[in-house]
Formats: C-alpha cells, sequence, structure tokens
C-alpha cells in the first residue's frame, strides 16, 4: 500500500506523507534509482524490516518532488537527517508505517507511535511536574503518547541531542482529539523556543509533527 495520507502546514511551507509499509524490498525499490553508494548501503541492512524501512522513506522522498529528481538524504554527526539541496527533512516509523516531512525554510520535527499500553512504564522518564498537574493520576494511553510525540517532535527539531525530556521540553494543557494542535517549548539554558504542534490518531498510531522558521 502506498501513501496512506499526506499533511501539511501552508505557513511554514511544510509538506509530508505516511506510508504503510506492505510492499516487498523489490517491489520498493522498483522506481527508485539509486547511487552505487547507496546500493551498498542497503545491502549492508541485515534486516529485512530495515531495508524496506530505508527504501520507503527514499519512495516517500520521491513522492513529495514528483516534478524533479529528489535530492539526496544526508545525515549530520548526530544522525539529524538532511537534504543535498540544503532543504530539511524529519523521518520516523513505527510498527509498518513510515513518515516524511520536508520545508525549504523551516526546520523540522516528526513522531510516529503505536498506541501501546507500555508506554505507562516510561511516563516517569518524559512526563516533567507541568504535565502531570494536568494530565492527572491516571492519564490516558492517548494522552501520554501525545505528550511522548510532542517532546520527540521537538528533540528532532532542535536537533543537537543532551536534552531532558522532563525538564527542558514542555507541553501545554491540551483537550484531546482525533487531531488537532497544542502548544509546547524547548528551555534550555542556552536555547528558548515556544512552538505548536500538530497531531493525528489513525489506525491505532499517532503522527505529531512541527515547524519552525530555520
Amino acid at each position: 500500500m502506498p501513501i496512506v495520507f499526506r499533511y501539511g502546514n501552508d505557513d511554514a511551507a511544510l509538506s509530508g506523507a505516511v506510508w504503510q509499509c506492505t510492499e516487498s524490498t523489490e517491489a520498493l525499490g522498483e522506481s527508485l534509482s539509486l547511487s552505487p553508494e547507496s546500493r551498498a548501503l542497503l545491502a549492508s541492512f541485515r534486516s529485512e524490516r530495515r531495508r524496506r524501512e530505508w527504501l520507503t522513506v527514499r519512495r516517500l522522498l520521491n513522492e513529495l518532488h514528483p516534478d524533479q529528481p529528489a535530492p539526496e538524504i544526508l545525515y549530520s554527526g548526530n544522525g539529524r537527517p538532511s537534504l543535498s539541496d540544503g532543504s530539511h527533512i524529519s523521518i520516523s516509523h513505527s510498527e509498518h508505517y513510515v513518515t516524511l516531512c520536508w520545508s525549504r525554510s523551516h526546520r523540522l520535527g516528526c513522531d510516529l507511535e503505536s498506541i501501546r499500553p507500555q508506554i505507562n512504564r516510561l511516563a516517569g522518564k518524559f512526563v516533567g511536574s507541568q504535565e502531570r498537574e494536568f494530565l492527572g493520576e491516571h492519564p490516558s494511553l492517548e494522552a501520554l503518547h501525545l505528550v511522548w510525540g510532542a517532546k520527540e517532535s521537538l528533540f528532532k527539531l532542535y536537533g543537537s541531542g543532551g536534552v531532558d525530556f522532563r525538564k527542558e521540553l514542555e507541553v501545554s494543557s491540551f483537550l484531546i482529539g482525533e487531531s488537532g494542535t497544542l502548544r509546547a517549548a524547548i528551555r534550555k539554558t542556552d536555547f528558548n523556543l515556544d512552538t505548536l504542534i500538530h497531531y493525528r490518531f489513525f489506525d491505532d498510531m499517532l503522527l505529531v509533527y512541527t515547524a519552525h522558521p530555520a
């Protein structure tokens, strides 16, 4: 199955899509023109799932650049992806889904999560005192995943690592729906940012993304 849905933000010139990975690696690679270096990298992955995810990301990038050759994906020393034409990109995958979003002018962060009860055991690692005040003692799985997804998106947007999810990433109170927005912030001694987070629930999954001028 190809693209499940597209998403975007006209103000941020953001374009993104979610793909459900049901194809074989052979089918995914049929329409791709890969460099020798990319083919060598693909062959180095031991996991079939990893190869499929890697190929799906390239297919998504092509889908978002239908009228021109897609740029190459580059990675910084800390693993942050970017594009060879200088534009911005963010990637996430969970279960059988992959998402990719890009923008020429805005830094990005996106996260894709499967809604699972195991998140209750991890809440103490990312839920800060501010979130506990509005989440209460027994928050829903959806609310916990939304807080986690928002913070993961902020972490990717920041892009420099070394972030305390409980103390340096803050999510403001929200009313949860099938889709919507909320406010969140990065609070580091050398970096402060308030931004809008977008989210959408679908098929027991959650997509979260954010964009901010570079």
